[in-house]
């Protein structure tokens, strides 16, 4: 029976990682947003059920487990973080489809936000142009990129830089992805060979793409440089690559990228 098999498995994603809190609301858009015909039966109220029991237990544990953590959050921080982070929705957007500019420690004032405008007014192009389109699948798509991507902005920290990961697309892509398959082009794309020789030719792009980014990766010294070219604003950027220099014995340098750090941000407590 779902209604059991699914509180279960949902405990299990809460316990594993925190974001699958956000789930259940997103059940909830998808019960008003596309199957509106037969909303809150006695299945989806027992799973409902399964569901409120597994959050609680969560909760309490999690409560349990950080009573002795000095950093709380608070609803008006939490909504200034939101507010703060919106912004970074529109290159999150077109990092989905246009994987460049990629960083290693992303930050919004390094971000180019005309990637992600032009792929958002090609979405909305598109879906202005689709007669087949379905609004609650659009809703729906725009729900889960946004639902599952908002927890991120949060910052347990006061006074610590957000950092806007590309890693963190995992989940939210998959709304984009819904979204995108309300498109008339996209729904009507016929698999011939001219498309699978496109295919082939974006994932090469790709590869090749990946292929040379990897010398990046080649040691700390290479990554954490790398991270402040791409992020000259960010002030853990600048505090990582200080602290390579400090353990290269290079204190010179060390104490330029610290001082930089605190330039950026005066409450970046490793720096001091």
């Amino acid at each position: 029976d779902i209604s059991c098999r699914a509180p279960r498995l949902f405990a299990a994603a809460l316990f594993t990682k925190e974001a699958a809190v956000i789930f259940p609301f997103v059940c909830i858009g998808y019960l008003f947003l596309i199957a509106r015909d037969k909303p809150f039966s006695y299945q989806q109220k027992k799973l409902a059920a399964g569901w409120c029991l597994a959050l609680t237990l969560w909760l309490v544990l999690r409560t349990y487990a950080l009573s002795h953590n000095p950093i709380a959050l608070s609803v008006t921080g939490i909504a200034r973080d939101l507010a703060s982070g919106a912004g970074a929705l529109i290159p999150y957007i077109g990092k989905v489809v246009l994987p460049i500019n990629l960083s290693i420690i992303p930050v919004i004032e390094d971000t180019k936000m005309i990637y992600g405008a032009l792929v958002l007014a090609a979405i909305v192009s598109g879906l202005a142009f689709s007669k087949m389109k379905r609004y609650g699948y659009i809703l729906f798509g725009a729900l889960w990129f946004t639902a599952f991507l908002a927890p991120t902005f949060v910052r347990p920290v006061a006074g610590v830089s957000a950092i806007f990961l590309e890693s963190r697309l995992y989940l939210p892509i998959l709304g984009i992805f819904v979204v995108l398959a309300e498109i008339d082009i996209i729904k009507n794309i016929a698999v011939t060979k001219r498309y699978i020789i496109v295919c082939c030719a974006i994932i090469g792009a790709f590869f090749f793409m990946s292929a040379a980014h990897e010398v990046n990766f080649k040691d700390a010294i290479t990554f954490w440089r790398c991270a402040v070219e791409r992020s000259p604003h960010s002030s853990m950027a600048q505090y990582n690559l200080g602290w390579i220099y400090d353990r290269q014995g290079d204190i010179e340098k060390a104490e330029r990228q610290y001082l930089r750090a605190l330039e950026l941000n005066p409450t970046q407590r490793y720096a001091h």
